[in-house]
């Protein structure tokens, strides 16, 4: 059984939803890439909508990721801090109640990290659960975990075309 399916948001358009629990740690979908070249990202980046698409490569490329992965929304990973002095169950168990919190508010957060991925010389990217995700609940990643884009207006208008 695939682990996600596409459906429609009435805040987003269309989201990656879960189609079983996941639990943390396990890889939601892997997906190949499209590399651009520094010509492009340029261009991309600097005149085309396509820059809130496009996941960042290296310094001066970016990549376009194919399949699903496109189509995840963004939520914040900022939903609790991390306390230097205290133990990883401790961090752990702040992030579960906080991620418990938010969940009961209605509030959205990242559940989804995603990573590129070295697989027989070339790269995909794969997206792995940051948490336990119930069956049906909607996946979120961070869109500014790798890139200086300016996301709220995006991430604040209900379409891109209209």
């Amino acid at each position: 059984m695939k682990a996600t399916y596409i459906q429609d948001t009435p805040e987003f358009g269309r989201g990656v939803y879960a189609n079983k629990p996941l639990f943390k740690g396990d890889v939601v979908m892997t997906c190949e890439i499209l590399l651009l070249s520094s010509t492009d990202t340029k261009i991309i980046n600097d005149l085309t909508d396509l820059k809130f698409y496009t996941f960042k490569y290296s310094d001066n490329n970016d990549c376009l990721v194919l399949g699903d992965g496109e189509i995840f929304n963004h939520a914040s990973t900022q939903v609790f801090n991390v306390f230097e002095n205290e133990s990883p169950a401790y961090n752990e168990q702040i992030h579960n109640n906080t991620t418990k919190i938010l969940t009961a508010r209605g509030q959205d957060f990242a559940n989804v990290k995603y990573e590129l991925e070295d697989f027989f010389g070339r790269k995909r990217m794969v997206f792995t659960a940051l948490t336990d995700i119930a069956e049906q609940a909607q996946l979120f990643i961070d869109y500014g975990t790798d890139t200086n884009v300016e996301i709220d207006g995006y991430v604040n208008s209900k379409s891109l075309i209209g």
